[in-house]
């Protein structure tokens, strides 16, 4: 019998709020709290718009998913893959991707919501309960029976 593969969807809704910031860096602190404006605050976590973000972004997710099992490729570091899970991941920005059967996406997403805050876009598959169309980088992607 022939395995369906469904393809699921993710929205990262923290960014890089939750990467730690990898060196000394100040910001200035809004007018609102009436602190003066000689009184900077120090980021303990990566502010998205900062130089490194991106990078620090970048490294977050990779080391997640590294731990969770995932090995990139070597044509293309945003393109991953679990060997033992059969699950293939494309990666880009906050936009994340991946290929599998049900079975082992339910896997990936108790995993990916344990390590971020994420919001789940939808599940795209032939199943009645999957969704048939879904917005992926600015593209609509839909999927028939046939």
């Amino acid at each position: 019998m022939a395995r369906s593969l469904n393809s699921i969807s993710w929205m990262w809704e923290t960014l890089t709020s939750t990467a730690l910031q990898k060196r000394d860096l100040y910001v200035r602190l809004p007018a609102e709290l009436g602190l003066g404006k000689e009184v900077v605050g120090k980021l303990q976590k990566c502010m998205y718009g900062t130089r490194d973000a991106g990078a620090i972004w970048e490294w977050t997710c990779t080391q997640a998913l590294l731990k969770m099992g995932f090995k990139q490729r070597a044509s293309n570091p945003c393109c991953v893959v679990h060997p033992k899970r059969s699950l293939a991941l494309v990666v880009h920005g906050d936009d994340f991707t991946c290929l599998g059967t049900d079975r082992h996406l339910d896997l990936y997403e108790q995993a990916i919501t344990h390590a971020f805050e994420v919001g789940l876009r939808g599940r795209l598959g032939t199943d009645p309960q999957d969704e048939k169309e879904m917005k992926i980088l600015n593209r609509i992607v839909w999927i028939t029976d046939r």
